[in-house]
C-alpha cells in the first residue's frame, strides 16, 4: 500500500509541477518535476528493466496520442522545444510518469482494459481542461469537439497501456 502511495504521490507532483512550469515558460522545470516523480518508482521497483520499459511504452504513446491531439487542432502547447510538429519534453514525461501507476495503482484496470478506457475517457478531458486553466497548454476551439478527441485518444491509449503493463508483468 505504501509503494501505491508513493506512486500516485509522485504523479501528482510531477503533473503539477509540469502544469504550473509550463505556465510559467519554463518547461525545463516543468521536465524536472516529471523526472524526479520517476525516480521513487524506480528506486522500489522490484524489476527496473520492466518499469523502465514500461516508461518507453507510455512515452511512444504518449508522442502519439499528443501529435495526433495537436495535428487535429485539438491542443497547442506553449512550448516547442522539440520542435513545432512534436509535443514538448515535459509532456512526454509525464505519460512516463502516468505508466509508473499502471503496475500498481492501476493494476486492478489491467484485467478490465474497458473499464480502463471508459475512466481514462472520462478523467482526461477534465485534466487537459485543468492544465489548460493554469496555462500549460491550449485546449482549442472548438472546445466540446477538443475535449471529445482528448476522450477518445485517452479511451483508445489506455486499453493499449494496460495491456503493455499486464504482458511486461508477465514476462
Amino acid at each position: 500500500m505504501t509503494l501505491i502511495l508513493i506512486d500516485i504521490v509522485a504523479y501528482y507532483a510531477a503533473w503539477a509541477g509540469a502544469a504550473i512550469g509550463a505556465a510559467h515558460n519554463r518547461p525545463d522545470l516543468a521536465a524536472a518535476a516529471c523526472l524526479a516523480a520517476l525516480v521513487p518508482h524506480l528506486v522500489s521497483s522490484a524489476d527496473r528493466t520492466r518499469s523502465l520499459a514500461l516508461m518507453a511504452v507510455g512515452l511512444g504513446i504518449g508522442l502519439l496520442v499528443e501529435s495526433v491531439l495537436a495535428a487535429a487542432g485539438a491542443t497547442a502547447f506553449k512550448s516547442q522545444d522539440l520542435g513545432p510538429w512534436l509535443p514538448p519534453l515535459w509532456s512526454l514525461l509525464l505519460w512516463m510518469s502516468f505508466a509508473t501507476l499502471l503496475p500498481r495503482a492501476l493494476v486492478i484496470l489491467q484485467a478490465r482494459p474497458l473499464l480502463g478506457a471508459v475512466l481514462a475517457a472520462l478523467a482526461a478531458p477534465l485534466a487537459y481542461h485543468a492544465g489548460s486553466e493554469i496555462g500549460a497548454l491550449t485546449v482549442l476551439e472548438p472546445y466540446t469537439r477538443s475535449l471529445v478527441l482528448i476522450a477518445l485518444a485517452w479511451g483508445i491509449a489506455m486499453p493499449i497501456l494496460l495491456l503493455a503493463a499486464r504482458r511486461l508483468a508477465h514476462a
